[in-house]
């Protein structure tokens, strides 16, 4: 077993923000005070596993337990990276993970994130049945979220939805 020491995300497109993708991964490394020491795995390994006393399960429950790689998690990681970049537009989005394997039974995960172009709104049309809740959306048309040449996103197309719903329960 190898202790989670780091996740990395690198994307070739300058964009898509690693802040942003950080949200998605199943697995993240044991906090860090100041960026450097792992003060809250410290303190978890200060306990005694044998002992269950009250000092050492109040350094468990202070302490944070060591993240082991999984590499099912990795997996997941990528699928769940791949499937944000599909929804924002990026429809042909590639995420590669590596495991880098370090000294003292430690490893860093890297995504590497190849979003391609992302893909734009060329045209929309809504089609209502009913010529009366048309003429509605129609005439609210104005107020409309979806632009052409604006990148696809789908939680951009389900606010729209949403605000034609409202309007016509009003």
């Amino acid at each position: 077993e190898f202790l989670l020491d780091r996740v990395q995300i690198k994307s070739e497109n300058k964009d898509i923000k690693a802040s942003d993708l950080k949200h998605y991964l199943k697995q993240s490394p044991n906090l860090k005070i100041i960026g450097v020491f792992k003060l809250h795995l410290g303190i978890y390994n200060l306990s005694s596993k044998n002992n269950d006393n009250g000092f050492n399960q109040w350094l468990k429950r202070i302490g944070e337990k060591p993240i082991i790689l999984d590499s099912l998690a990795n997996e997941q990681s990528s699928k769940e990276l791949r499937k944000h970049l599909e929804n924002k537009g990026y429809l042909n989005a590639q995420v590669k993970d590596t495991i880098l394997y370090k000294k003292g039974r430690k490893a860093t995960v890297v995504y590497n994130v190849v979003p391609g172009t992302p893909y734009t709104i060329a045209d929309h049309q809504i089609k209502i049945a009913d010529p009366v809740l048309d003429i509605l959306v129609q005439e609210d048309s104005a107020n409309s979220l979806i632009e052409l040449g604006k990148p696809f996103d789908t939680g951009l197309l389900d606010k729209e939805r949403e605000r034609i719903s409202t309007l016509l329960r009003n």
